[in-house]
């Protein structure tokens, strides 16, 4: 998912925790539906 790589470089490049914060809840619930995803195959 190409979505989910943006959004590590993007939270590897800001130095704004807030930004960070929700990043990392973005990163995580993408992570999440692709693993639901597989998971339906």
């Amino acid at each position: 998912m190409k979505q989910i790589e943006q959004k590590k470089d993007i939270l590897k490049s800001t130095e704004d925790p807030e930004q960070q914060r929700v990043l990392q809840s973005d990163i995580r619930s993408l992570e999440l539906k692709k693993a639901l995803l597989l998971e339906h195959k």
